[in-house]
């Protein structure tokens, strides 16, 4: 099979988690199309990206690297782009599957200016800088593609910050993909459902965060509307590859990949968000 990125180098932004959507996005751009993957993470996960950069490197004959960076501090975002010119001049892929956020089950109200402060520089404000830095390495043109969520989309309880931020990152894609399209670069958001990461999977950040409730959920969807509603992160990593392909003409569209989660849970949402924040 064609390798269709072999000699071309892909940046995947948060991509330190073993089972997490920005590493199965990295084997897929590696295994798949050949791709030299530079991965990003936290200074904390700098033993998991070690580790990461060896696999894609024996397992897929390709150059790796990593890169860390505190996406909540823009001088650091701007700084790791410094590190990838150091590395390769020029990229043909950029995934920002970061998405951390703060401010879980509180009324609006009561979200603190950092929690929301926090939320939308990670999410929003640091995507929109990885695009416009991005540029830079793309003389040729090149894929960008963003991960959003459903959950700007369906009514999840107590999620204000996170929810408004994953909207932001929606429209970010749709603004600035007509400009970018004249550059030959193609800009795309991918929005997944519930995904089996290890925070999902153990769900001990939105359990802790739900006290419990979040487990009940999954239960009640798994019972009441499909036992697979958690995806895999390789089923989004599919996705996320195939824009990133030359072949691809596809540029400003926030693609769902559900297995119609949204429709159901806008259908029951009184349901749901009563389970949830009982």
């Amino acid at each position: 099979m064609e390798k269709l990125l072999a000699n071309q180098w892909a940046f995947v932004a948060g991509s330190a988690e073993p089972d997490g959507i920005g590493r199965a996005t990295a084997e897929r751009l590696a295994g798949e199309l050949g791709a030299s993957i530079i991965l990003h993470g936290r200074r904390s996960s700098k033993k998991k990206l070690e580790a990461a950069c060896a696999e894609l490197k024996s397992a897929h004959r390709v150059e790796t690297a990593y890169i860390t960076a505190d996406f909540s501090l823009m001088a650091e975002v701007d700084a790791m782009f410094d590190e990838i010119a150091m590395i390769s001049p020029e990229l043909w892929a950029v995934v920002n599957s970061v998405g951390m956020a703060h401010g879980w089950n509180k009324d609006e109200e009561d979200v603190t200016a950092e929690e929301w402060n926090k939320t939308m520089q990670i999410i929003v404000y640091a995507a929109r800088r990885c695009t416009e830095k991005s540029l830079l390495f793309m003389p040729n043109g090149g894929r960008i593609v963003n991960i959003g969520s459903i959950g700007a989309d369906v009514p999840w309880p107590k999620a204000f910050p996170y929810r408004k931020a994953k909207l932001e990152l929606h429209n970010l894609t749709h603004e600035m993909a007509c400009e970018l399209k004249q550059r030959g670069i193609l800009l795309n958001c991918v929005k997944p459902g519930l995904v089996a990461t290890r925070q999902t999977k153990r769900r001990s950040l939105l359990d802790r965060a739900y006290r419990g409730q979040f487990s009940v959920a999954i239960e009640w969807l798994k019972e009441n509307f499909r036992s697979d509603v958690m995806l895999s992160a390789d089923e989004i990593a599919i996705e996320v590859a195939r824009l990133c392909t030359p072949q691809s003409q596809v540029w400003g569209k926030n693609i769902t990949i559900d297995n119609g989660l949204t429709d159901f849970w806008n259908a029951h949402s009184k349901m749901l968000n009563a389970i949830i924040t009982e």
